[in-house]
């Protein structure tokens, strides 16, 4: 398994993938600027879903269906 792991390693080229590759596997912290880019990338993403598909809140409707069962 390790041999599959490294593989994965090598393969990476970009930095924020090598970063959290290396926080997962050191258990140290992301950079602050790594931390700061991944989260202002995700946030940027999920706008764009929102102005794709709309507002989804699907919280409600699988509590019910919980609750329900």
């Amino acid at each position: 398994m390790e041999d599959h792991i490294m593989t994965i390693i090598e393969a990476t080229t970009d930095p924020d993938t090598d970063a959290i590759i290396e926080m997962l596997t050191t258990g140290r912290p992301l950079a602050p600027e790594v931390r700061d880019r991944l989260c202002d990338e995700g946030l940027m993403l999920i706008e764009q879903t929102r102005k794709q598909f709309g507002p989804t809140n699907i919280a409600v409707d699988l509590i019910r269906e919980a609750r329900d069962e």
